[in-house]
């Protein structure tokens, strides 16, 4: 069995083989680190936006009781930022699931739910903002939390 088109054969076949197991793995590990990548970038987009609400909310309040110095073209740029950031948080409660985790879009959803008001009081801008602070404050803590745990699972 010296026949040279046996090992040739053989040769080619192993090659194929193993070429294709290879690409195989190296295209798996790809999507698993493409998958990772975006949900870093997805993390970090909620965990900014959360922490512009927390930012803005508070210099309104501060604003609102006396103690801010800031003007009113300040004011309406931190508006703006904090209105970017509820539209950020908004798409992610909408998308999220695709690429965070569950856990991670119920703590948004939670947020969500935990800004309104508990005041019946109308009038009430401070505990109202308090409020939504708090909500934001604690979506934050908690997101850091979850966002390291689902990205540790890589």
């Amino acid at each position: 069995m010296n026949n040279p088109t046996v090992y040739i054969l053989g040769s080619i076949l192993i090659g194929l083989i193993t070429s294709t197991f290879t690409v195989w793995l190296s295209l798996r590990r790809f999507r698993s680190e493409k998958l990772w990548e975006m949900k870093v970038d997805a993390y970090t987009k909620i965990i900014e936006a959360l922490h512009k609400c927390k930012e803005s909310l508070g210099y309104e309040e501060e604003y609102l009781i006396g103690i801010g110095t800031l003007s009113e073209t300040q004011m309406g740029a931190w508006r703006r930022a904090f209105n970017q950031a509820e539209e950020e948080l908004a798409k992610y409660r909408d998308i999220g699931a695709l690429i965070i985790s569950e856990q991670s879009v119920s703590l948004i959803n939670r947020y969500h739910a935990d800004r309104a008001p508990k005041s019946v009081d109308e009038n009430d801008w401070v505990g109202r903002i308090g409020t939504h602070y708090e909500a934001a404050k604690e979506c934050l803590a908690k997101l850091l939390v979850e966002a390291k745990k689902d990205l540790a699972n890589k």
